[in-house]
């Protein structure tokens, strides 16, 4: 029965999802704003939202921190599986799509944010400020650099940029907006619903609270990415694919920091064997799509790098489906 409560709301969040998605499509195309920007910064903080707010949830409510820790580490994996399987699916026009080369500063971020988290697991450093966690504080900061370079892509024109027809929007501005903070109410809702039958499904069934929330927290909250991808894949536009899964990596992390924030009664970084496979499947994960993102950039497509691109994405499905075998 708790199962099936689970799926139920976990279609609401992808319902919410999608309205979310689809207002702010509409607003992108009466505002004129970047539509970069709009999909690494706002739409991969939208998508996003059930992360933060599973995880708040888990903290505030449930006093449950291994939650946090397992939904943003299975959040960030199960993003890059999509990714890495989304390549594969439209691989003609991953090869037609031009993708921004600065994205990997992103990624060169991701791959420190992972190391200093594996460090903190591996060598349980404790060295707090104000309660919270050095490593904490320098994720924070890291955040606020990738904003900088998100932001300098979204002064580019985007190549894979798509033209809307302003007039096939009838409603005005102000209609959408509210519309949109409705949806955004609802996927708030529909995210602490869904971590509190997380929480008793932990313990129903003792699988423990780092897998569970890698396993249906991470899986159930990174659908919206998965939505929201699946049709920027559908218009050729990949750039914009990278943008929201590459966002919605480091959006997570910063969940993190906030989540220690919040948390004074012990530490945020719950080291068990599922954390910590998890993070260092994740940190492969960045890597393999760092080699994906370095290749795409040289705007190639000789039998080589189609073999790295198809062998690249292969390694990091398995390494998801190896962690869960594990």
């Amino acid at each position: 029965m708790l199962f099936f409560i689970y799926f139920i709301i976990a279609f609401f969040v992808i319902y919410f999802s999608f309205k979310c998605a689809y207002y702010l499509d509409i607003i992108e195309a009466k505002t004129n704003l970047s539509g970069l920007f709009l999909s690494s910064i706002i739409l991969a903080s939208i998508t996003s939202l059930p992360e933060l707010v599973t995880s708040v949830s888990a903290i505030s409510f449930l006093d449950n921190p291994g939650l946090v820790l397992g939904n943003v580490l299975g959040s960030n994996i199960f993003n890059l599986t999509i990714l890495a399987s989304l390549i594969i699916i439209f691989f003609k026009r991953f090869l037609n799509s031009k993708i921004d080369p600065l994205h990997d500063k992103s990624l060169y971020l991701l791959i420190i944010i992972y190391s200093l988290v594996l460090a903190k697991m591996h060598f349980d450093f404790d060295f707090v400020v104000m309660s919270v966690d050095i490593v904490s504080i320098l994720i924070g900061i890291f955040y606020l650099i990738s904003l900088k370079f998100i932001s300098v892509n979204s002064e580019d024109d985007p190549e894979d940029s798509q033209d809307k027809n302003i007039n096939n929007y009838n409603e005005n501005i102000k209609n959408i907006i509210i519309k949109f903070i409705f949806a955004s109410m609802g996927l708030v809702i529909s995210s602490v619903a869904i971590t509190v039958i997380t929480d008793k499904i932990v313990s129903v069934t003792n699988i423990g609270a780092t897998l569970a929330g890698a396993l249906l927290l991470g899986i159930a909250t990174s659908i919206p990415e998965l939505a929201t991808s699946i049709a920027l894949c559908k218009l050729g536009n990949f750039n914009g694919v990278f943008g929201n899964m590459i966002g919605s990596c480091i959006f997570n992390y910063i969940i993190i920091t906030i989540g220690d924030i919040l948390y004074n009664r012990g530490s945020i970084y719950i080291v068990d064997n599922n954390s910590y496979k998890l993070t260092v499947f994740g940190l492969v994960t960045i890597l393999l799509t760092l080699i994906i993102l370095k290749t795409k950039v040289k705007n190639e497509s000789s039998l080589v790098s189609k073999t790295i691109y198809i062998l690249s994405s292969l390694f990091i499905i398995s390494s998801y489906f190896l962690f869960l075998f594990l």
